[in-house]
């Protein structure tokens, strides 16, 4: 929302709820597909398809913030997890800060335990 006016922000949720209102559940059943789809055929004005809270340097808010992110062993930046769509890595540790990058081979949730457990693990010393 930060990166959002209140004007844009308003503009935008309503360009959503018509879009669902037009394409759900009749084209699509995915929100994503129906903006998309409402941008390319009955959009009054351009609007960016996807808000990038990366490059807009600032992380949307998830559970790794309340378990504590890895810090980037170059600069101690929290950094954010992207998830990997194919190959033998699949996620990825990237530094908001520096653009320092670290794969790895483990999933989304397997981070989330491991977090979990170095989570409980210091609030019991």
């Amino acid at each position: 929302m930060k990166a959002l006016s209140i004007q844009t922000f308003n503009d935008r949720v309503q360009a959503e709820a018509r879009a669902r209102q037009i394409f759900i559940p009749h084209i699509t059943t995915n929100i994503t597909v129906a903006f998309e789809l409402y941008q390319k055929i009955l959009a009054e004005h351009k609007r960016q398809l996807r808000l990038n809270t990366r490059s807009d340097g600032h992380q949307a808010p998830s559970i790794l913030d309340q378990l504590g992110r890895l810090n980037c062993f170059r600069c101690e930046t929290p950094m954010a997890l992207r998830i990997l769509s194919n190959g033998k890595f699949k996620t990825q540790w990237e530094c908001p800060a520096c653009g320092n990058k670290r794969r790895s081979k483990k999933t989304l949730n397997e981070w989330i335990d491991y977090l979990r457990r170095r989570f409980d693990k210091l609030a019991t010393e």
